[in-house]
């Protein structure tokens, strides 16, 4: 309760300031939702309902990073408060790898500075047990990786895991560009065994011509 009581006068002292965006204070709502059902230790939870109810949370918090970022707002004001909630200290669940890969994520599509650090935090779950963590792992390398992260995507498309390596797909998309994964991409068609992936690589190609 006392946990929940500190999250709530947080979120309180933030969004009650009068440049405080709907955008922040719904992304707030719902970290403080997750925290008082103490969500910031997943995916160390104790039982299969705690998994379910935090990972549901948890993505509802995504979610709401993610609704009106490319419109609606101050695009600058939000990554102000995407880059003070990734250095925030403590335990709240904006803390957990399943939301803070986002902020890593948002932080590589939306500044043109130094993503080191974000690099290396995406770069320690890419081959996470858990799906979730490793798919938004996937994503945010996609972001603030380089070319040297290409080959670890490359390795986790060949693994063939349906939905992860179609994240793979759009992560090295994103992160070598179109013209130069279309290459990558052709040869690892003709060596894949799944239909279903080859016919989703096959659509992203088309996309480029």
């Amino acid at each position: 309760m006392k946990i929940v009581l500190t999250l709530f006068l947080f979120w309180v002292g933030v969004v009650g300031k009068a440049n405080a965006s709907q955008w922040e204070k719904d992304v707030l709502d719902n970290v403080v939702k997750a925290d008082a059902a103490n969500c910031a230790q997943y995916p160390k939870v104790f039982n299969l309902d705690a998994q379910f109810l935090c990972e549901d949370l948890l993505i509802k918090v995504s979610n709401s990073l993610y609704k009106n970022w490319l419109n609606g707002g101050d695009r600058a004001a939000k990554t102000q408060s995407i880059a003070k909630w990734w250095s925030m200290e403590g335990t709240s669940t904006l803390k957990s790898p399943l939301v803070k890969l986002h902020l890593a994520a948002l932080l590589g599509q939306s500044s043109s500075g130094d993503v080191t650090e974000q690099r290396e935090y995406a770069r320690k779950y890419l081959f996470s047990d858990n799906e979730l963590i490793q798919g938004n792992a996937i994503t945010a390398i996609g972001w603030v990786g380089n070319c040297d992260d290409a080959k670890d995507i490359i390795a986790i498309i060949k693994m063939e895991q349906e939905g992860i390596a179609e994240e793979a797909v759009l992560s090295l998309l994103t992160l070598l560009g179109p013209h130069k994964s279309v290459n990558y991409l052709n040869e690892l068609s003709g060596n894949l065994k799944r239909d279903s992936l080859k016919k989703f690589i096959e659509k992203q190609l088309s996309t480029f011509g």
